[in-house]
């Protein structure tokens, strides 16, 4: 039944695939990685309508029609026998041009932009701007596409390789939903975030657009929220510590100077708006 209707509508199976794929992986992310108490529907639905307008609708249309227009042979090549792919020079060259299509011209120039801008919107809402969105994805150019590669390039090539062609965006859905599940499991215990691990030098009242300055780079307001959740944990922890241990109870009725707790850096709950990249990017 589902395969019928899969396979008589493929773009509307595509487009609704990966809108419900999107959503369950931000949700993933936001319960299992966040540990969030209370769901941000808000921006769930922002992944959302991402999943459905771009991997939805413009990868479905470069995936399928234009693919078989640029490579008539490419339906047939996936139908194949493993044995006649083998001898199919040609369909293995034509393979080869989509998924260097796909991984070097659509993801860099065209997947990216789109993902930063959702992801500017998503964090920042109407204080979006194009051009802090340009220079995110200039910097963020190589990694993004290395750790892109790793997965997607041998994902994309049997993907192309043996799916038909109403199948393509499934599978991609399908392979990075997983993918975020994997992540989720193996990042859930991660409370590091880089921005509050540095150490804070001096403490300055000089505002730069809304940005408090500590120590020697600008912190925004959520980051030192952070800081001070953290530390207060941190702080919290050792009191108990303490508190069931005699000796260091004496030790701290005798000298009021630095605690371990002191020393060892602030450790803060996940980077929100980071953890939000994964889960998109991921999405592929």
């Amino acid at each position: 039944m589902a395969v019928n209707f899969a396979k008589a509508n493929p773009m509307l199976f595509g487009v609704g695939f990966s809108c419900c794929k999107t959503s369950v992986s931000d949700l993933v992310v936001q319960v299992f990685v966040e540990r969030r108490e209370n769901i941000d529907w808000k921006r769930n639905a922002a992944f959302a309508s991402f999943g459905f307008g771009y991997l939805g609708i413009v990868q479905y249309s470069l995936y399928v029609p234009i693919f078989s227009r640029l490579f008539p042979n490419a339906e047939k090549f996936a139908a194949q026998p493993l044995r006649q792919k083998a001898r199919d020079f040609k369909g293995q060259a034509a393979l080869a041009a989509q998924v260097f299509l796909d991984q070097a011209v659509h993801h860099p120039f065209m997947y990216f932009p789109a993902f930063y801008m959702t992801k500017e919107l998503v964090c920042l809402g109407s204080d979006a701007s194009p051009t802090r969105v340009y220079e995110r994805w200039s910097e963020n150019f190589w990694p993004d596409l290395f750790a892109l590669w790793k997965l997607w390039v041998p994902a994309t090539a049997m993907n192309f390789a043996f799916s038909p062609m109403w199948m393509r965006i499934p599978v991609v859905a399908s392979t990075s939903l997983i993918w975020t599940c994997i992540l989720s499991s193996m990042r859930g215990g991660d409370e590091t975030a880089d921005e509050v691990n540095a150490e804070v030098v001096h403490e300055s009242n000089e505002e730069r657009g809304g940005v408090v300055m500590l120590g020697s780079g600008g912190v925004d307001a959520r980051a030192a929220e952070l800081f001070a959740q953290g530390l207060a944990r941190r702080v919290t922890v050792f009191d108990e510590y303490a508190e069931s241990s005699p000796k260091v109870a004496a030790l701290r009725q005798l000298t009021r100077r630095t605690t371990p707790a002191e020393h060892e850096p602030p450790k803060a709950p996940p980077n929100t708006s980071e953890l939000a990249h994964m889960c998109v990017t991921v999405s592929g």
